[in-house]
């Protein structure tokens, strides 16, 4: 059965939600969009397992309810963030049976969609004409710090048992000679958990995410702007 929840007072700022479709979870992210201020903001995320496609709908609606109830606020937009596989290759655009699957979704919500991102084309976008900080581990710890495709400076070290304590020690070598603001932070799907983390729980104040399966939502606002 399809929740509702009532609308709060008026306000100048409107709710997107962001919903990132993977193959085994789904992710929601509530995005605030104040026109006057041209400013988007993230107000909460919250993601569930997705063991059985056949029920997307039902756990989607369970996953919008969860955010709603957060805020208090309804979702008045929608934006996909969806993975190659439901493109058409050829076109680049949303495969036919993707467009079926997804209008299911918005015909029974009632939602009301303003677009799709690939999620793939998003980080490519980033990593050929953002800063980013990129973050290997392995037995050693690395952090490079890259513009615009090219690496500007590399520390490493070997890894201790506090990963997050590592990833600090090598960010402040790497801001005494280039002030890191507003950057985005990209992991290897081999970065221990820990650091993913340490990141996720804002401590520097940077923008996450992860590679592969951990892409992270936050990542995506870097872009949202040319959507929303």
């Amino acid at each position: 059965m399809i929740k509702e929840l009532s609308e709060t007072k008026a306000s100048s700022v409107d709710m997107v939600f962001v919903l990132f479709i993977f193959q085994s979870s789904l992710t929601g992210l509530l995005v605030a969009k104040d026109e006057a201020a041209q400013s988007l903001s993230a107000i909460s995320d919250h993601t569930i397992e997705l063991t059985d496609f056949t029920h997307y709908v039902e756990e989607v609606d369970e996953l919008l309810y969860q955010l709603e109830t957060k805020v208090q606020k309804k979702a008045k937009d929608t934006l996909l963030i969806v993975p190659g596989m439901f493109m058409d290759p050829t076109t680049g655009v949303l495969s036919n049976d993707s467009k079926a699957v997804f209008k299911k979704l918005f015909d029974e919500l009632d939602l009301k969609a303003i677009g799709f991102v690939d999620s793939l084309d998003v980080i490519k976008t980033i990593v050929t004409e953002e800063d980013y900080l990129l973050v290997e581990c392995s037995t050693s710890m690395t952090v490079r710090l890259v513009k615009a495709g090219h690496i500007i400076d590399s520390q490493t070290k070997e890894s201790s048992l506090d990963p997050s304590a590592d990833v600090i020690e090598l960010l402040h070598k790497i801001h005494e000679k280039n002030p890191i603001s507003e950057t985005v932070v990209i992991y290897t799907p081999s970065t221990k958990e820990g650091v993913v983390d340490f990141v996720r729980s804002g401590i520097i104040g940077f923008w996450g995410c992860v590679l592969a399966s951990l892409l992270y939502p936050t990542l995506i606002l870097y872009r949202l702007k040319r959507q929303l």
